[in-house]
């Protein structure tokens, strides 16, 4: 008689089960096809986790989301005023660029769409035509910016087009004292050759440009042929690996940055017009004066896969030192940092460091800016967040880009700009735009 009784509760919860299981798979089935919870959280997971085919090479623009609120203000005391110039990447693919305030407050804002910009022109299948990089605001509330690998593009503050190039601008963009813009470009190899041993027509051709305000390409410095006249043909064949050969090919050296120095004569070994560049594929950072084409100072390895790099007011370097160590192996994680170069001394010193208890790591792209107060404006692209870290190492104020609860959007670039440029700054400019 037990043992009956316990069949029959034995048999009750497995149709209870049953039942729960049926009813949970109803659901399921109702939620797919409504686009109901937890459909659209677990689709977003999957895609993240396995993406779906044909987007395979443009899904790393969108990370995980990372932690804590979009704005976040941690020390409103310690924190440089000004209005923030953020750019990177929105969902579904979109770019902007946009002035806040600290609490995320829009003051002015572009949405180019490359699409529009640019109708005859298939984008990009890698997705590099749907970064905005570069991002910089001139004098008269422009913006101008590179569409990565593609073109350089000025927008007036209605976000009319004033120019376009397609030069293949890409990564950060230098606006001069003189009001002449500085990009890294790339150019077709001409069907004579390269004009370099060992070099075919598979590489990618690095150019520095100097374009006026109104778009006309003043100069072009090809950095092959800038390193061969300055007997460092080291470095263009530091990727070869071959014993008897030193054929190479691809992005040799990925062009990553130029700025002008514009600090006084005497001030280190630099005089003002000289042009830094950033290496990023051979870890080399150089300086050259472009009317001789005279290389004043190289270093190469004291940093790996450097992005942004900046000169400061008396001729030394920051360097935003990506570290990339992908993939990561253990028992250290990877971590970027923001180094100063002494240029006279040859000593370093780091200014900021990812570590377990500050995490900080973007294994490409990535921006810093000094501010007055001694503060830096850190762009942890990947991580899809800026942050204002002071000179004690502790955060003052965070941008996360968050697209959703689950996934973020890239951040290309961030700065806080001069305490003039406000509201009425913006408003007074597209008064102008508009009329």
């Amino acid at each position: 008689m037990m043992f009956q009784k316990a069949i029959r509760r034995s048999f009750g919860r497995l149709l209870r089960l049953a039942g729960a299981i049926a009813l949970f798979a109803v659901y399921c089935t109702y939620a797919a096809l409504n686009d109901k919870f937890p459909a659209p959280q677990i689709n977003k997971l999957l895609d993240l986790l396995d993406p779906p085919a044909g987007t395979e090479a443009i899904d790393w623009r969108v990370t995980p989301a990372p932690p804590g609120p979009r704005f976040e203000t941690i020390n409103a005391g310690a924190i440089q005023p000004g209005l923030v110039l953020i750019a990177g990447n929105g969902a579904d693919g979109s770019v902007f660029a946009k002035a806040v305030t600290r609490d995320g407050e829009a003051v002015q804002s572009w949405n180019p769409d490359f699409t529009s910009l640019w109708p005859d022109t298939r984008e990009d299948a890698a997705g590099w035509d749907s970064i905005l990089e570069g991002a910089q605001l001139l004098e008269n509330g422009d913006l101008i910016f590179n569409f990565s690998h593609h073109s350089t593009v000025r927008l007036d503050a209605c976000g009319n087009p004033r120019w376009k190039l397609d030069n293949r601008g890409h990564d950060n963009i230098f606006v001069s004292g003189t009001g002449n813009i500085w990009v890294a470009a790339e150019q077709d190899v001409p069907e004579t050759g390269t004009g370099h041993l060992n070099i075919g027509h598979d590489i990618v051709d690095d150019i520095v440009q100097e374009i006026s305000p109104s778009g006309t390409i003043l100069r072009r410095i090809r950095v092959l042929d800038l390193l061969r006249d300055n007997d460092l043909l080291g470095l263009i064949y530091l990727s070869s690996i071959e014993d008897a050969g030193t054929t190479v090919s691809g992005d040799l050296m990925h062009l990553s940055d130029v700025e002008v120095y514009a600090g006084p004569a005497g001030a280190g070994p630099f005089e003002p017009g000289d042009v830094l560049l950033s290496l990023r594929n051979i870890s080399t950072v150089l300086v050259f004066d472009p009317d001789t084409g005279v290389v004043k100072y190289h270093l190469t390895g004291h940093f790996l896969r450097q992005g942004d790099v900046d000169f400061t007011a008396d001729g030394k370097i920051v360097v935003f030192d990506n570290r990339n160590l992908d993939p990561a192996q253990k028992p250290e994680d990877p971590g970027s940092r923001v180094i100063l170069l002494d240029t006279v001394t040859g000593q370093s010193a780091t200014l900021f460091q990812g570590n377990q208890t500050q995490p900080f790591y973007t294994s490409s792209f990535g921006q810093v800016q000094q501010l007055e107060n001694g503060n830096l404006l850190v762009t942890s692209s990947i991580e899809a967040r800026a942050f204002e870290v002071t000179s004690e190492g502790t955060v003052a104020w965070q941008f996360s880009n968050k697209l959703s609860d689950m996934s973020g959007g890239l951040v290309t670039s961030a700065e806080v700009l001069p305490a003039h440029i406000d509201a009425a700054f913006f408003a007074s400019a597209k008064g102008k735009c508009s009329q």
